[in-house]
């Protein structure tokens, strides 16, 4: 009575739409960050290069440290800590 079910085929179709939409949200959401980049440095960019090396010089950025960068903006405090 416990032997295992297969999965019935309307299942693997919920599996692959679910897949499709997660896929398609990713992209969505890539696309709309990417145009969020341009007004970001606009408005952010000069305060957020401004407090870079104090904010890498804190947490030791050196050659060889690994660090990870979180919600910081669109990558300047991790290209700058890749050329430190």
């Amino acid at each position: 009575d416990a032997a295992p079910r297969m999965a019935s085929s309307t299942g693997a179709a919920s599996v692959a739409a679910a897949s499709s939409s997660v896929a398609a949200f990713h992209e969505l959401e890539h696309q709309n960050w990417e145009k969020a980049v341009a007004a970001y440095d606009k408005g952010w960019g000069g305060l957020t290069r401004q407090c870079i090396p104090e904010a890498l010089a804190s947490v030791g950025c050196a050659p060889g440290v690994q660090l990870l960068d979180v919600a910081t903006g669109p990558g300047f405090a991790a290209q700058a800590a890749a050329e430190a």
